[in-house]
């Protein structure tokens, strides 16, 4: 899919040091679509989100909204073209023992 769409990560990784919290993501959200992001805590969520957003810089690879690398452009342009309502949400697992 190519770099026009309203979201697009492309082969986004984020280092602290040598812990890598994000590798190799890749996704796309045209105009409309409804996406969650979901995982367990510390797996990447709101560092994905601030990535996207432009608060943090990635390591390597690239993020574009509506065409324009959030990189280049100041996050408080970026983030008004963002949903008003993002949620992350942890996962969770339940486990019962008698």
């Amino acid at each position: 899919m190519g770099i026009g769409q309203e979201l697009v990560v492309l082969d986004v990784s984020k280092n602290y040091g040598t812990f890598k919290a994000l590798e190799d993501i890749n996704l796309t959200c045209k105009a409309g679509e409804f996406v969650s992001i979901l995982g367990s805590s510390g797996s990447g969520k709101t560092t994905l989100l601030k990535v996207i957003a432009g608060f943090e810089r990635c390591s390597s690879g690239k993020s574009f909204i509506n065409g324009k690398d959030v990189a280049t452009t100041p996050c408080y342009k970026s983030c008004s073209t963002l949903p008003k309502k993002l949620y992350v949400q942890s996962s969770y697992s339940s486990s019962t023992s008698s």
